[in-house]
């Protein structure tokens, strides 16, 4: 009776055991999903501050050159 147990034992641990990895499989693929959604998220958010930069140069220039056209017409 005492090997039964003890068989009966293994096989739950290594019940539980594939139980736990498949877990750890599933969380770990949720977590390289999440990674590369987040660098996904990432690229598009270094490219959409790109052009605001980019943007925001050119409208300053414009503006710059404007207000130094206009000062130079003024004298």
């Amino acid at each position: 009776m005492v090997g039964i147990k003890a068989g009966l034992n293994d096989t739950l641990m290594a019940s539980l055991l594939n139980e736990q990895g498949a877990m750890g499989n599933i969380i770990h693929e949720d977590n390289v999903s999440t990674q590369d959604e987040f660098r996904s998220f990432q690229r598009e958010t270094q490219q959409a501050l790109q052009t605001m930069h980019a943007t925001l140069a050119r409208l300053t220039i414009r503006n710059n050159q404007q207000r130094e056209e206009e000062r130079v017409h003024k004298n």
